[in-house]
């Protein structure tokens, strides 16, 4: 199914828009196969409302995590602990944090990404 991004990118605003008229801040995820405009979405909405994107290939295993059993499972190629303490719970505080992305070429994490909060996080 083709999907028009022009009416998906509107959408999306609107959606967000109304979620921020209720709630001081927000985390909006976006999700979808492989090449299916993730990025290019996150990206439209990042610079539309001026907000964070944060991207869950930054938090892939690293090599000595990757075991059959959580590759086995849905999303099992995702560190989510690391997402969850290094992000999640720092977005919760709403203070200014840094985490380290996951490089899968040198298969390593890297230097720290700073991110000042805003009132919307972009998790692509």
């Amino acid at each position: 199914m083709q999907v028009n991004t022009t009416t998906l990118l509107s959408e999306s605003i609107a959606a967000i828009e109304k979620v921020l008229e209720h709630h001081d801040r927000a985390i909006v995820a976006i999700d979808g196969r492989c090449a299916a405009g993730k990025t290019t979405l996150a990206r439209e909405l990042e610079e539309y409302f001026l907000c964070n994107t944060i991207h869950m290939d930054e938090f892939f295993l690293r090599p000595q995590q990757r075991t059959a059993e959580r590759l086995a499972q849905p999303g099992g190629n995702i560190d989510h602990e690391r997402f969850l303490t290094d992000v999640l719970l720092m977005l919760k505080k709403g203070l200014p944090f840094a985490y380290r992305p996951f490089d899968c070429h040198t298969m390593s994490l890297q230097k720290g990404i700073s991110l000042i909060p805003t009132n919307l996080t972009i998790v692509e």
